[in-house]
């Protein structure tokens, strides 16, 4: 058959997820070590030990709708041979993931790190007047919680004012 060859090697996506406060031995990732193809898709990576995410060994890390604030080290670090890939909708607090990224430095105003009671998930709720709310684009119709996105979406894992799913119970009488 002819065509071109599909692309072989490791890929993944995660998307709707926290990604905070991790730590690893080396300096280089605290948070995602990407040696093929990765999507991040809706994330919120923060205060990881050392860099945010890390491509190496030619990989190549697309973001979409992530934000990325590390206060102890780089959003992206790579070892020269990877790809970083803005596909829309970003907010990187430092220059390192590369000039693609126009919505640098600006403080994301997220909240302390909390936990969802219903299925125990963490995460950073963008609080009001954060850069992040309705930046977002292209997003999952739920975030990490199962929370509806509604209208525009917010950058990251979280929709600040998303509306809960709805639990019905069936009422019996005697």
């Amino acid at each position: 058959a002819a065509g071109p060859s599909p692309t072989c090697g490791p890929y993944g996506r995660v998307e709707n997820a926290t990604i905070s406060g991790n730590n690893a031995t080396g300096g280089q990732c605290g948070g995602v070590h990407i040696t093929g193809r990765a999507e991040l898709y809706s994330v919120t990576i923060k205060d990881n030990a050392g860099s945010g995410t890390y491509t190496a060994l030619g990989g190549n890390t697309r973001f979409r709708s992530a934000v990325l604030v590390n206060a102890s080290g780089v959003n992206c670090g790579s070892d020269g041979s990877g790809q970083i890939s803005n596909d829309g909708g970003n907010h990187v607090t430092d220059t390192t993931c590369g000039p693609q990224f126009t919505t640098v430095g600006a403080n994301p105003m997220l909240g302390s790190l909390s936990t969802d009671p219903v299925n125990g998930t963490f995460f950073h709720l963008p609080l009001p007047g954060s850069p992040l709310l309705n930046g977002g684009t292209n997003c999952l119709p739920r975030d990490q919680i199962g929370a509806l996105r509604l209208d525009a979406c917010d950058i990251g894992a979280i929709e600040a004012n998303g509306l809960q799913p709805r639990v019905y119970l069936t009422t019996l009488s005697r």
